[in-house]
């Protein structure tokens, strides 16, 4: 036990290390010279480090989650697994977009020079039969300045990013075909047939983790003699992600962008 939080750090260590390094190349080289970001080191490093706060935090309940997993459904991992992704992608789903009316700060009105295009969009809206999108329709201030994070729309919301409505200044018709991509998600039910593909990549992840759940072979193999949950499941996430992991992904990727 008094290994764990060394363990937690150095882990947490090495996986933050690589993951700037690579996003660092991907954003500021990358994405910058072909124009999808105008992201600084400053805004890029500032945004970095918001996120490993909230993974961090959220990590934290993710373990005391696993915790209680393991120790009362160690039968039934793979329907613990199930259960556990339906909740969470209900609450996505469901609860998420009212939440974020409240919680968020950075919604802005659309300048009186864009009426006319925020009319097209509504119209749009209403033509696919998107229910009321005249009061559902938010122009949003992009994070770290990703211009790739242009527009969603989900069951509550049309989000459009200030960024993109600079990127394609006096080109109305891309900012609609943007959003009409977005707006075709939601008309074909995508977000719902996400939701399923996860369910099954959980359940599949569940039926595997529990192979090794109640198995030393696995902490053995990484030099551990005493059994723990935390090393268990840290261990099972990273032999899969670079495993099993890979091909479900590819095909779920391949059928999301078909």
């Amino acid at each position: 036990m008094v290994f764990i939080p060394f363990f937690f750090i150095a882990i947490v260590f090495i996986d933050i290390t690589v993951f700037v390094c690579f996003s660092w190349i991907e954003t500021l080289s990358i994405k910058k010279s072909f124009g999808f970001s105008k992201a600084t080191p400053t805004q890029f490093l500032i945004d970095r480090f918001m996120g490993v706060i909230s993974l961090t935090i959220s990590f934290v309940p993710l373990i005391i989650f696993g915790d209680f997993v393991v120790i009362n459904f160690k039968k039934h991992i793979a329907l613990a697994f199930f259960l556990g992704t339906f909740i969470g992608k209900s609450y996505q789903l469901w609860i998420t977009p009212y939440i974020s009316l409240w919680l968020e700060d950075k919604k802005v009105d659309f300048p009186e020079d864009k009426m006319e295009l925020r009319r097209k969009i509504v119209n749009l809206a209403i033509e696919i039969g998107y229910p009321d999108p005249d009061n559902k329709i938010f122009l949003t201030e992009s994070r770290g300045g990703d211009l790739h994070s242009n527009a969603s729309v989900d069951s509550r919301n049309i989000n459009i990013s200030k960024e993109l409505l600079q990127h394609h200044e006096g080109h109305d018709e891309e900012i609609l075909a943007i959003v009409g991509h977005e707006l075709g998600h939601w008309k074909q039910n995508h977000i719902y047939w996400y939701g399923l593909a996860d369910l099954l990549y959980m359940t599949i992840c569940g039926v595997c983790f529990q192979f090794v759940v109640d198995n030393p072979v696995l902490l053995r193999a990484f030099g551990f003699s005493q059994y723990s949950t935390f090393i268990t499941i840290y261990l099972f996430y990273k032999c899969y992600s670079c495993s099993l992991d890979y091909p479900q992904r590819k095909l779920f990727n391949v059928m999301y962008r078909y």
